[in-house]
């Protein structure tokens, strides 16, 4: 159940994402987002997912939901901002966990869901539970 702060968060969200990005744009404005977390932290399209260089630096909440809405919002996935922040997260606890650091030091962000079951299970109940 959401809070109204973090309500509040998502619509703002919601409300400061264009409704289309191009890649370009999509990339100068993650980017853009990500820069305070240094040079070597930034979005990288392929074909079948986007990468966040050193995401597991990204803490606040509000930019990883911030820079999910606007891949959210290209033509490349219809997932949802929500359940891609839940899966970046997932990244960033199993790093500091140390479950497969040398992986989750970057955060993988299928286009159409993680291919392994375990990753898309867990994603899918934190969706579920609202932790993202």
């Amino acid at each position: 159940m959401k809070t109204g702060k973090r309500k509040a968060m998502l619509e703002y969200v919601r409300a400061h994402t264009k409704p289309h990005y191009t890649l370009k744009e999509a990339e100068d404005e993650i980017n853009s987002v990500l820069s305070c977390y240094g040079p070597d932290c930034k979005i990288e399209f392929y074909d079948d997912a986007a990468k966040i260089r050193n995401s597991y630096l990204v803490n606040s909440e509000f930019i990883r939901h911030r820079v999910c809405a606007v891949i959210a919002n290209t033509d490349l996935t219809p997932r949802s901002f929500e359940n891609m922040s839940a899966e970046w997260l997932l990244h960033n606890i199993c790093y500091r966990l140390h479950i497969k650091r040398s992986s989750s030091i970057d955060a993988d962000l299928d286009y159409i869901r993680d291919r392994r079951f375990t990753v898309r299970l867990v994603t899918w109940v934190m969706d579920i539970l609202d932790i993202e």
